[in-house]
């Protein structure tokens, strides 16, 4: 398999390469891993997405030599590779399948910088539940969501799913995520869980 993808950067470089890991460091490869580990044994969800996005992001500088975290996960998004392990994963692994159809019916994400911005940091919390939350704002351009587009009746592809994950994440480093709040730890939990299973079943790390 032709491990460098098609796609190139506006200076012609390839956006992600994949061998760049493996020539890494020992020690930068041993810190990656050893966070995608250290996770396994966080104490709940969020700790545990934490670690598991540091070593994943760790991963994805590497592979993408891009210079922010918005652009790394823009090129890995765009990876033929990666979608078509994510869609391999999802036909072997029924469970799998079925828990990302799951998670997908809590989108789209929205940043919760843009909700306290322009609504307040007791907004969500007006709600009983995620859909009249996600009904309240989803015709306000000024709230950014991931996937941008989303309809329910949208077909689930390895970028929505990068996209909503890393929102997530955004949004726990941003404070917004609470354990007082099932849908928000939903979230969390599902995000961390899935990436997880894909990272391990995929092997991905260890591409070359």
């Amino acid at each position: 398999m032709d491990t460098q993808e098609n796609a190139t950067t506006q200076r012609g470089t390839p956006m992600v390469v994949f061998e760049r890991f493996a020539a890494l460091h020992p020690e930068g490869r041993k810190l990656c891993f050893g966070y995608v580990q250290r996770a396994k044994a966080a104490r709940d969800e969020y700790d545990g997405l934490m670690d598991l996005w540091i070593g994943f992001a760790g991963w994805m500088a590497c592979i993408t030599n891009a210079d922010s975290d918005a652009a790394m996960v823009r090129y890995v998004r765009s990876s033929g590779r990666m979608a078509a392990a994510f869609e391999e994963l999802r036909a072997a692994d029924q469970e799998f399948n079925e828990a990302v159809e799951a998670f997908s019916r809590q989108w789209p994400v929205f940043k919760s910088q843009d909700v306290v911005r322009h609504y307040g940091a007791d907004y969500p919390y007006q709600f009983q539940n995620r859909g009249l939350f996600q009904a309240a704002l989803r015709d306000d351009p000024r709230v950014k969501r991931n996937p941008e587009n989303w309809s329910p009746e949208n077909e689930v592809t390895w970028s929505d799913f990068l996209s909503v994950v890393y929102q997530v994440r955004c949004n726990l480093v941003h404070g917004w995520k609470s354990l007082t709040r099932p849908s928000d730890a939903a979230l969390v939990a599902s995000s961390f869980e899935l990436l997880g299973h894909y990272i391990d079943r995929t092997n991905c790390l260890t591409w070359d």
